[in-house]
């Protein structure tokens, strides 16, 4: 018998294609919110290479750290997210 998946009520999910990020810390995102760190994500992992999930997923947590320091404007959301990408890829020039 296979043991049934439970998910907490109180966690947040940005969701890949092939991956998921738990978020459980701070308060919950507005829509709004929510959807600028998608767009921000997208942008910013454009040219990462197909199976990279851990790169999207590695800058999609920097993306939740800094919303949840309330630092949610566009701006901060891509610096932080362009910082976490340069972490992986220190040879990329600046981020998009």
């Amino acid at each position: 018998m296979r043991a049934q998946r439970v998910f907490p009520q109180n966690v947040i999910w940005i969701t890949e294609a092939a991956a998921a990020v738990p978020y459980r810390r701070g308060m919950p995102f507005d829509t709004e919110t929510l959807a600028l760190m998608r767009q921000v994500l997208d942008d910013i992992c454009r040219d990462v290479p197909v199976g990279q999930n851990q790169v999207r997923t590695f800058v999609a947590t920097a993306l939740l750290d800094c919303a949840n320091t309330g630092e949610r404007s566009l701006d901060a959301l891509k610096e932080a997210a362009g910082t976490a990408l340069l972490v992986i890829y220190p040879d990329m020039t600046g981020t998009k």
